[in-house]
């Protein structure tokens, strides 16, 4: 009886453990990444969003450079540049369509990928301008170079706009929607601010950007989305992620 009761003891505690490894995860976008973490991510809980898209077939290695500095907000009215690393990039295209679109070396430029949240998996797309004029502002790209690249690009800020983009439940990668950093209390998720949402958890506060090796939190939560990138965000409930349209006239932060 006493060796009975010893064994239901120890198939319950077998039963009961977790190793807590951010890549044992097998759901799909709608759950759990299928995808391991990355081995340096810091990244303190099991919500982990799918890996990057595999290299494209003509690259042979995938040198890692540091994390690129911070560049300043750019003035209102004047092109944005963004300086890419070598390998996988977050990259995002606040206008649509876009007037212009210049690549330091437009050879450099391998890949560009968004992430369909509802079938959960990557989709390929051009880079081109074509490919942007009817995106739309939120949607996130993995953008990917075989050396460091800068792309400039220009249109019309949709500042006096009313954006607005579902979210699945699950991962979603979405992209800054202007081209300069947007506080994350200038957008909304459904009737709640964006610090709202994450503090009620129908948003997981640990926002997530890629600093060319792992998966870091840009903030819990973070206060701003930088421009020219994108970021994952997961959602325990779908609803609409809006930013509303300005007054006009109204004065901006990169101003």
């Amino acid at each position: 009886m006493q060796k009975t009761a010893a064994l239901f003891l120890l198939l319950g505690l077998v039963g009961c453990g977790g190793s807590g490894d951010l890549g044992s995860n097998s759901a799909t976008s709608g759950g759990f990444s299928s995808n391991p973490a990355p081995a340096s991510s810091n990244v303190s809980t099991r919500l982990v969003p799918p890996a990057p898209p595999g290299a494209p077939g003509s690259v042979t290695s995938r040198v890692v450079l540091s994390r690129l500095e911070a560049e300043p907000i750019r003035p209102l009215g004047e092109p944005l540049t963004v300086s890419l690393r070598q390998g996988w990039n977050l990259f995002a295209m606040p206008f649509s369509p876009p007037t212009s679109l210049i690549v330091s070396q437009p050879a450099n430029i391998l890949g560009l990928s968004r992430y369909d949240a509802s079938a959960g998996q990557y989709v390929d797309v051009p880079f081109t301008a074509g490919s942007f004029t009817t995106a739309n502002p939120f949607t996130g790209y993995w953008l990917y170079c075989s050396a460091a690249t800068q792309v400039t690009m220009d249109g019309v800020d949709q500042h006096q706009t009313t954006l607005t983009a579902p979210l699945a439940v699950g991962w979603n990668l979405v992209g800054t929607p202007l081209s300069s950093d947007v506080p994350t209390g200038d957008l909304l998720y459904g009737g709640d601010t964006l610090p709202q949402a994450f503090a009620t958890f129908r948003l997981w506060p640990g926002v997530l950007g890629y600093d060319g090796s792992a998966y870091a939190e840009l903030g819990h939560p973070p206060t701003v989305l930088r421009a020219g990138e994108s970021q994952w965000i997961y959602a325990y409930q779908a609803d609409n992620l809006r930013r509303l349209g300005d007054a006009i006239g109204a004065k901006h932060s990169s101003e």
